[in-house]
């Protein structure tokens, strides 16, 4: 998805990059003329208007900031549609679309200047481009943004394998039953992107939903090839999938521009900070080093997005060996229900708590934004001995990436059990914005000072 739009974003660039080249090529003398006819034009059509100060250079930007946009919408399925057969012809038939949008436009404006020779070379020169920009594409998208699959398979009706024409997707595992309690089994001990139920028109359509809701439950997206009424939270979205019917179920609580812009914000943000970061991160390590000696960083495998896990970085504030020390101390957990926490644990060293105090152990994790192995704002992420002992409610908490702060850090962490702070974050999932992201971030560091995060 990020992938998807960050490529758009780089065609549309290139199709500035193709526009000034073809003006080059056609006339390299004056190979901005193109952009000042239609500047010129721009400027004669809103003389009569308030714009009629803006000089001929900002009808250039607008022109600029005009073709980037149409581009980036004229081109979207090049990028949207992960088949890898027929993406060429793909790109002729958009390109065929933008090309004659153009021309209209130029028409109606009466821009009859602008030269054709540089329109037909800059879309012979974005055919060449695309071979490397799709090549590439297909490249990082199979290897960043990977959807596994768990396909129940209920019939030999649709072949799994057209599935490696698709890019990214990835059949994890092929099941062959409809029974609640293994498929709960599965879904509990392995860590799904989406479900994938094929054969479901020869099953009880009352069984079909009873899986459906029982996925959904989880957070899971689901893909099913029954075109009946099925009764979930959650409206049906029509797809054709290599010839084959399917109606999905998306429990993506975003749009997908929406995801866009919070992973946009989530790296512009971190680099923003990354100044006032790394010093104090110097500062943090040799306080580290000095008051307990190495490693100053604490590595953990933790459960990310959809329980895919992850390795999270911390300042450590623990002593070495502070893990063996764990069970010996489950009984005076200061939280009801599973997780676990001390207020005054014995295990965290002198600085240790000074750090967690201030939650400057929590510094290295902007690593992990940037990784998107988290955002700056989510459900705080859980170690797999927790996650193994969720119920089933528990487990949407998983289906969003995990945050550096969240609902509950901002709360009395001590003052609240575990299931409420679930309840807490599956009420931030429901109603996520960027403006309730914003809102929580400025609350942080005023719940720091106040030591309600310690």
């Amino acid at each position: 998805m990020i992938i998807d739009r960050a490529f758009r974003l780089l065609f549309s660039l290139i199709t500035i990059f193709t526009f000034l080249l073809a003006s080059y090529i056609i006339i390299p003398e004056n190979y901005l003329k193109n952009f000042n006819i239609v500047s010129l034009r721009l400027a004669d059509i809103f003389e009569p208007t308030i714009l009629s100060t803006l000089s001929t250079t900002y009808y250039l930007y607008i022109f600029i900031g005009f073709l980037i946009f149409f581009s980036y919408n004229i081109y979207q399925n090049l990028f949207r549609k992960t088949q890898i057969a027929n993406k060429i012809l793909l790109f002729l038939i958009q390109e065929l679309k933008f090309s004659t949008s153009l021309i209209v436009i130029f028409w109606v404006l009466k821009i009859l200047d602008f030269s054709r020779l540089t329109l037909v070379t800059s879309s012979i020169l974005r055919l060449i481009i695309v071979f490397f920009i799709l090549n590439f594409y297909n490249i990082i998208k199979s290897k960043y943004e990977i959807t596994d699959i768990l396909l129940i398979k209920l019939n030999d009706d649709f072949d799994e394998s057209l599935l490696n024409e698709f890019i990214g997707l990835n059949v994890e595992k092929t099941i062959n039953t409809l029974n609640k309690e293994e498929i709960n089994i599965e879904l509990k001990s392995n860590a799904y992107d989406e479900v994938w139920i094929s054969g479901s028109r020869s099953e009880n359509s009352n069984s079909i939903n009873n899986i459906i809701n029982q996925v959904i439950e989880y957070g899971i997206s689901v893909k099913v090839d029954n075109l009946l009424d099925i009764k979930t939270s959650i409206s049906p979205k029509f797809e054709i999938i290599s010839g084959n019917n399917f109606i999905s179920y998306s429990t993506a609580y975003l749009e997908s521009n929406q995801y866009f812009f919070k992973r946009l914000f989530d790296v512009l943000f971190t680099l923003l900070i990354s100044f006032l970061l790394i010093p104090i991160s110097f500062v943090v390590a040799i306080i580290t080093l000095f008051d307990s000696g190495s490693p100053v960083m604490f590595k953990q495998v933790r459960g990310g997005l959809n329980s895919k896990d992850f390795i999270i970085y911390k300042f450590r504030t623990m002593k070495l060996g502070a893990e063996v020390e764990r069970e010996d101390l489950l009984d005076k957990n200061d939280l009801s229900g599973i997780a676990f926490k001390l207020h005054n644990d014995p295990r965290v060293t002198k600085a240790g708590h000074i750090l967690r105090k201030y939650s400057l152990d929590e510094i290295p994790q902007f690593i992990n934004v940037l990784r998107g192995d988290m955002s700056l704002v989510g459900p705080r992420p859980a170690p797999f001995d927790e996650i193994d002992r969720y119920e089933v409610w528990h487990r949407r908490r998983l289906s969003v990436r995990p945050g550096i702060t969240g609902p509950w850090q901002i709360t009395n962490r001590l003052a609240t059990d575990f299931d409420e702070r679930i309840r807490l974050d599956l009420n931030y999932i429901d109603n996520q914005s960027f403006l309730n992201d914003l809102i929580i971030i400025l609350k942080t560091p005023l719940a720091v000072i106040k030591h309600k995060s310690a």
